[in-house]
């Protein structure tokens, strides 16, 4: 009977008219509280007990329960173990198919089965079914075989027919009242529409309408039933066809449910369509399981207990999703679509559903690229099933007769890729989605990757903040959990990326249109907020964050390119949005920074370069949150933390560390920054600086003032940072850009005073870089500092100008001068392998040198400043006290720093001091000048006090360079006539450059001996620049100049040796000073000839000065230094004689028409005695063997002009009663020395005369006791210059010149001891040695010594008197006024005082002499040989017209030089007889004639 009673339920369900009439005659009579019966809900009730009778009957469906492994999981194949039968039945239960209760008959009828070989338990039309329906035999006698599970296959058919009956009738009703709903003037008909909304409804007029009503009635009477019914029976083992109409069946009833908007029907039925797509137990096992092979042992004697009970094989093939997972998944999708438009919350459900299949099936994938054929499940009727794809799907009818096609178990690769194209179609119905429904769609995937990742999400997908501590996930957390929808929501993978994420990027760019034109809460800021939240959630994996910041970084770029319509404000606010999103990813948290922190802000960096390049010139709103964004990269350490998106909870996410996985670590200390390399990455630096180089080149244009100060300041914190100094080095030229762009924007006349006060606060910006620690930076700051003020300085106001001295270069200069001296405090002595090598001074550590270099460049930069618009800085309020700062700057620099540094200060103080300005301002200008010279001066004090420092190691080095910078400043200073020069200014000037040229601790000097040194030469230019019209200047001057011709005798050095790099130390340098004595030397003489009759050149003693300059290389003569090098200069010492001789003619005739203090003139002629002492008496003995005898002669010529000198211009005023007798004493004495011919070859003799056997003096020869002596003689070398010496010797004493006879008679009376002390040492030691020598013959040059002084005595007439002059006690006073004699005294006295007034007073006074001498002639005949003198030999002859090769020219020879009368007798005897008869004749004592 049940079974006729089932056929005919079967007919009648399949009639859904005749349902709905059933249900208003009863159901709704009795639910509107009327009389009636529940016919339809009883019957629902009735269907689903019967379905669910037997369970072990109709088995169990593997391939949908447990995916394409058709059996229960075997524990231990994975970390979370597989499912047992338990956990398999419990599962059933949760769905509704209620196997519980049939545990026991699962289990014994399964075993009967195999055991006895009966059917294994399944449903099929193709066992289960009669050929005819019994109600069609009811004409026959017996009863037809009818299979056990016949029953349960009409009860599922019935089932089925109402679920195609419910849908036919409700589906096209609803498409018609959407189809007649009035529509908005522009709407277009949705894809996706609404639930039917009851409200709006007319069921009083529309019949469709209220039919509707019925039918929603019978849907909420009926789910519950149908639904387990339908769940039970998807998890049996239907054959094909029978799968394919119960999953159409669930489509069909589950697109009813949500048209008529039952909401909790429709969440059921999707949550179960769900469970049957994507197996929890499937997924929960994948996401466990590891990557070896399963192990086997126990594993496998479970397994063959499993497949023993008949609960199916021992799970021979791999877990994953069958292709019945797959129909229901097709199912689910196709429903999803359908209903798009009012699923709301259940989409979460969905998209979890989704994402799990997603994973299982790429893990697949990845695990096994390449299957092999499709495994077939075990023998099992049925079909080979469609895809449902419409919200309609007619079951089969229930007379049909399928093949027995078998459907692979294992879907194929087509499948699958249908499956995710299925998957990809679903989320572009989006589009299609009203606002409100829009905001369910992406609030759902927002909501499950929140919590996928462990953020306490709400239903709408926003993040739930100040959660307690208990709401926050565990990082220790299993990899799998439970969710309240009975999924088993995957805890990702630290390398895999987030379902939700991915398609919550697709959603935004398909729906960029609604972002952007709607308001902003529908759908913006919860897409935005949301990544946001993603990215800064540190305990989400790193792939996740990363691809949140992906997807965030895709929308705002395509976000404005897609803004083409909307007036201003609309483009503003979208702007705005894009910025406030990107600033928010860029903004460091305040936790220590991770690697994936670093790549997040990274990525916005891109991001915002890619918006600026496509939409920057579009941009009206947000620039100053542009440059937010780009300072993020190199935040200053005083800056504020921004607030962090991570809710604030006990967990204090803001202090977990990460590592390169992004797992969590260890709480970390709260730092807003972190470390260095963490949060200024490098990295960060080198992304964002592009954008910020792109506003600066392409779009200055469009920011108003207030952005261009956030401008600047973004380029000069681009310029602080450390990270990159290419970066550093470009944001200054960056800077340089803005500078210009504000200058032209003031010269147009935009805002003028805006602008003006923006390009001070841009200096001020590059002033904070020039302290950069990095050489490259600092430089580039610098530059583009005076850069700016010198290009634009012509525009510039006074008030400017006094701003900029004052605010950006001066206390740059302070600036950098502190932190040299920092360094130079705080910093220990350097190692030589921390030094390195400079071109003018001694090796310095590579900081110091990179400090120094900046500076030097500061200093320059602002010379060249000053230099320029000087004229214009004259002109500010401030003048004197700027023009006195910029000098102590400058004075300050060369004092206190190193070489390099000091030499820029000087040389851009003399640039600037070269200026030319209005005369208008001449009291400022006047003032400006006596500071400069008041500064020149007290550094000079510092360079004289440098020149002898207590320790070498703490002097400060004043390079070469540096002086000569020094000393060219004055220049400047000196020249221009606004300050006036007296001569104690000029003194001062001399007393510098004196110690400037003295300077003997410099680095750097070069070789002075060919040419002079640039200091030198700057030296001399300084000199030959003083106005000697200044009363004593050109006395000052000849002084100073004098003293500089004596530093390359007396002052000359080896400079000290540097420590080099290797620590060896360099060659010393000899500083000669030879050229500049070669250069001084004329020029002292021009000057002296120049002023020889300014009184003041004598009385201030420069004269004396001169020739006391002169005098010292005379003196030295040979052992002056070499004139030069290379070259063949003239030496020195012929040099010095030509201009002192020179100088003593012009001197000479000038002092007798000046009246001079007695002490100026003595002391004038004992350095002009004094100069000639030491020429005609300098040694050359120990020079003769490396001269040639023709050089030896053309020196002794050379020297012939001293004594013509002498003769000619020195004994016509020596004379001069003003000259002390001493000083003509002293030089007939020098002229006496001079004439020595030889020297004894005496090895023993004592420098001491005085106790010497032998002595070499002539007038105590003359005076003491004479030894005979047979030793040789040594030559001098210079034989004629001695007897010219002699010569001039007889000249000073004889009567030859007749002019100026009372100082001719006064010097003669000074010179004859010495001239008669001479002659009678020859003769006395000749006397001495011949007896000693017997027949031995003298040598040639004291015979010839003998015979000149016999002859020169033979011949000299003496002054009248002078002989006896010098006889008395002041010869000078006696010899002017000789007594008569005196006829009282003895006869003896008075012969003797006749004859010493007698012109051969001299022969009277050598008579002893002469008898000795002739005595000899008996004893010695060698005395009587003749030779011819060598002296007349050398000089070619007795011709008057002698020339002296060697001679300097401007000395013409007079009698000295020339040979003598009476020099043809060459006899001793002959010529000691005419002297005695001379003197016999002076006496009367006989004839005349010898």
């Amino acid at each position: 009977m049940r079974v006729l009673a089932l056929e005919i339920f079967r007919g009648i369900c399949g009639d859904f008219g005749l349902m709905i009439k059933f249900f208003e005659r009863y159901d709704a009579k009795k639910k509107a509280g009327g009389a009636g019966s529940s016919v339809f809900s009883d019957l629902m009730t009735a269907f689903n007990r019967l379905a669910t009778e037997k369970p072990g009957v109709l088995g169990v469906g593997g391939a949908v329960l447990y995916g394409s492994s058709l059996a229960p999981f075997i524990p231990g194949h994975g970390a979370a173990g597989g499912a047992s039968s338990a956990s398999v039945i419990d599962s059933a239960m949760e769905m509704g198919i209620g196997l519980a209760q049939a545990a026991g008959s699962v289990v014994g009828s399964s075993v009967g089965a195999v055991a006895g070989g009966g059917v294994i338990p399944g449903l099929s039309i193709s066992t289960s079914t009669l050929k005819l329906q019994c109600i069609d035999q009811l004409d026959k006698a017996d009863a037809p075989p009818i299979p056990d599970t016949y029953v349960f296959l009409l009860a599922l058919q019935c089932l089925a027919s109402l679920s195609d009956g419910f849908a036919t009738y409700t589906l096209s009703a609803y498409s018609s009242i959407l189809s007649s709903r009035p529509r908005v003037p522009g709407e277009t008909a949705s894809r996706a529409p609404a639930a039917l909304d009851w409200k709006t409804l007319d069921i009083t007029s529309d019949p469709k309408a209220a039919s509707l009503v019925t039918v929603k009635d019978m849907a909420e009477t009926s789910w519950p039933a149908l639904l387990a019914s339908l769940s039970f029976f998807i998890a049996t083992a239907l054959d094909d066809d029978l799968f394919a109409d119960v999953v159409s069946a669930l489509q069909n009833f589950t697109s009813v449910c949500g048209v008529l908007g039952l909401e909790t029907p429709r969440e059921a039925l999707l949550t179960s369509l769900c469970k049957f797509a994507v197996p929890p137990a499937v997924v929960s096992h994948i996401a466990s399981q590891d990557i070896a092979a399963p192990a086997k042992g126990a594993a496998a004697v479970i397994s063959a207990g499993v497949e023993s009970l008949g609960l199916g094989p021992a799970a021979p093939l791999p877990v994953g999703l069958s292709s019945r997972n797959l129909a229901c998944l097709k199912a689910l999708l196709s429903v999803s679509q359908y209903l798009a438009g009012s699923l709301d919350s259940i989409w979460f459900t969905v998209f979890e559903t989704l994402q799990n299949a997603d994973f299982v099936i790429r893990t697949n994938a990845a695990r096994s690229k390449k299957r092999s054929a499709p495994a077939v499940a075990p023998p099992t009727p049925g079909k080979s099933g469609s895809s449902v794809t419409t919200p309609l799907s007619p079951s089969v009818g229930s007379g049909t007769s399928p093949t027995q096609n078998k459907i692979p178990v294992i879907p194929t690769e087509a499948d699958e890729m249908a499956i995710q194209a299925g998957i990809a179609k679903l989320f572009e119905v989006s589009r299609s989605l009203d606002d409100d429904a829009f905001k369910w769609f992406v609030g759902a995937l927002c909501r499950l990757n929140g919590e996928m990742i462990g953020l306490t999400m709400s239903e709408d997908g926003t993040v739930l903040d100040n959660l307690p501590s208990s709401a926050l996930p565990s990082p220790l957390e299993g990899p799998s959990r439970r969710r309240p929808s009975g999924m088993s929501a995957l805890k990702t993978r630290l390398d895999e990326k987030s379902f939700g994420v991915s398609k919550l990027g697709v959603v935004s760019l398909l729906n960029v249109h609604r972002l952007i034109y709607r308001d902003s809460s529908v759908g913006w800021d919860i897409v935005t907020s949301h990544l946001l939240h993603v990215q800064h959630y540190v305990t989400a994996p790193s792939a996740i964050r990363l691809q949140a910041a992906d997807v965030l970084d895709q929308i705002l770029v395509v976000a404005p390119r897609n803004l083409s319509t909307g007036g201003e404000e609309l483009q503003r606010r979208v702007q705005t949005q894009v910025l406030v999103a990107l600033s928010a990813q860029a903004e460091p948290s305040q936790r220590q920074q991770s690697s994936t922190d670093i790549e997040i802000r990274r990525m916005s960096f891109d991001t915002l370069i890619k918006i600026l390049e496509s939409n920057g010139h579009s941009f009206i709103a947000g620039w100053e949150r542009i440059f937010h964004v780009l300072r993020t990269a190199c935040p200053s350490p005083l800056a504020q933390a921004p607030p962090s998106p991570v809710p604030d909870s006990s967990h204090a996410l803001d202090t977990i560390e990460e590592d390169e996985t992004g797992n969590s670590l260890r709480p970390a200390a709260t730092s807003y920054f972190g470390s260095e390399k963490t949060s200024r990455a490098p990295v960060l630096v080198r992304t964002s600086f592009p954008s910020l180089q792109l506003i600066c080149t392409d779009f200055l244009g469009a920011l108003n003032v207030d952005e261009l100060r956030d401008c600047i300041g973004t380029l000069a914190e681009f310029g602080k940072q450390t990270d990159d100094v290419n970066v550093a080095l470009t944001a200054g030229g960056l800077l340089w850009s803005v500078s210009d762009h504000l200058q032209a924007k003031r010269k147009d006349g935009e805002n003028d005073v805006a602008h003006s006060e923006l390009w001070m606060f841009l200096l001020h910006q590059l002033l904070i870089l020039c302290q950069d620690p990095r050489q490259e930076a600092r430089d580039g700051a610098i530059s583009t500092v005076f850069r700016s003020i010198h290009l634009y300085g012509g525009t510039l106001s006074k008030a400017t100008w006094d701003a900029c001295m004052w605010e950006i270069i001066f206390p740059l200069l302070d600036s950098l001068s502190n932190t040299i001296s920092a360094h130079n405090k705080d910093n220990p002595t350097p190692t030589p392998e921390d030094l390195v090598v400079q071109v003018n001074g001694p090796p310095i550590r590579l900081l110091d040198k990179q400090w120094d270099d900046s500076k030097t460049l500061a200093l320059k930069s602002m010379g060249n400043v000053f230099y320029d618009y000087l004229p214009k800085i004259v002109k500010t309020s401030r003048y004197e006290e700027t023009w006195s700062a910029f000098i102590g700057h400058l004075k300050k620099s060369f004092i206190e720093d190193r070489p390099v540094a000091a030499t820029a200060a000087m040389q851009s103080f003399e640039k600037v001091l070269g200026v030319s300005l209005d005369g208008a301002e001449a009291s400022r200008i006047t003032s400006s000048w006596e500071v400069a010279w008041t500064a020149w001066d007290e550094i000079g004090h510092s360079v004289v006090a440098l020149s002898h420092p207590p320790s070498r190691a703490t002097a400060k080095t004043l390079t070469q360079v540096n002086l000569e910078a020094y000393v060219r400043v004055i220049i400047p200073i000196y020249t221009p006539p606004y300050i006036s020069f007296d001569l104690s200014r000029i003194h001062r000037l001399l007393a510098v450059l004196k110690a400037v040229i003295t300077f003997a601790r410099s680095p750097d000097y070069r070789p002075d001996i060919d040419t002079l040194t640039p200091l030198q030469a700057a030296v001399l230019e300084v000199v030959a620049a003083i106005k000697l019209e200044v009363p004593g200047a050109a006395s000052a001057v000849l002084s100073d100049l004098s003293e500089y011709l004596t530093l390359a005798f007396i002052a000359a050095f080896d400079s000290e040796g540097e420590t080099s790099i290797k620590s060896k130390p360099k060659a010393t340098q000899r500083v000669s000073y030879i050229a500049l004595a070669k250069e001084v030397m004329p020029h002292v003489l021009w000057l002296f000839a120049r002023y020889k009759d300014d009184i003041s050149v004598y009385e201030q003693g420069a004269v004396e000065r001169m020739f006391a300059a002169y005098a010292l290389p005379l003196k030295l003569k040979h052992d002056c230094p070499a004139p030069s090098k290379f070259g063949s200069d003239e030496l020195l010492w012929k040099t010095a004689t030509v201009n002192f001789l020179k100088a003593v003619k012009a001197a000479v005739s000038s002092l007798k028409q000046l009246e001079l203090p007695a002490a100026t003139l003595e002391g004038i002629w004992r350095q002009i005695v004094d100069g000639y002492r030491g020429a005609l008496t300098a040694d050359s003995s120990h020079h003769g063997e490396s001269f040639s005898t023709e050089e030896l002669h053309e020196e002794e010529n050379f020297d012939l002009a001293l004594l013509i000198s002498l003769e000619r211009d020195v004994l016509p005023h020596i004379g001069s009663a003003s000259v002390p007798d001493d000083l003509i004493r002293r030089l007939s004495k020098c002229l006496q020395t001079a004439s020595r011919l030889y020297e004894l070859d005496l090895p023993n003799l004592t420098s001491n005369g005085a106790d010497a056997l032998f002595d070499s003096d002539f007038d105590r020869q003359a005076r003491g006791q004479m030894f005979g002596t047979t030793a040789e003689v040594i030559e001098v070398g210079r034989e004629r210059f001695g007897y010219w010496c002699f010569d001039l010797l007889f000249l000073l004493c004889s009567d030859v010149e007749k002019d100026e006879e009372l100082a001719r008679r006064r010097i003669a009376a000074l010179c004859l001891p010495s001239l008669l002390n001479r002659c009678t040492a020859i003769i006395r030691t000749y006397v001495a040695d011949a007896p000693l020598r017997g027949k031995m013959p003298f040598p040639r040059v004291r015979q010839e010594e003998l015979i000149y002084v016999l002859q020169k005595l033979l011949h000299c007439r003496l002054r009248e008197g002078t002989l006896w002059a010098s006889a008395e006690t002041n010869p000078s006073s006696s010899v002017s006024s000789i007594p008569p004699l005196d006829t009282s005294l003895p006869l003896p006295k008075l012969i003797r005082s006749a004859l010493l007034r007698s012109p051969i007073a001299h022969l009277y006074e050598l008579h002893p002499l002469f008898t000795a001498l002739l005595s000899l002639s008996t004893t010695s005949p060698s005395i009587t040989s003749a030779y011819i003198p060598y002296r007349r030999v050398a000089n070619g002859g007795q011709s008057d017209e002698v020339t002296f090769k060697g001679l300097a020219e401007g000395f013409p020879v007079g009698k000295i030089g020339r040979p003598g009368d009476g020099e043809e007798e060459g006899d001793v005897v002959q010529l000691t007889l005419a002297c005695l008869g001379l003197v016999g004749l002076e006496i009367g004592a006989g004839s005349s004639e010898v």
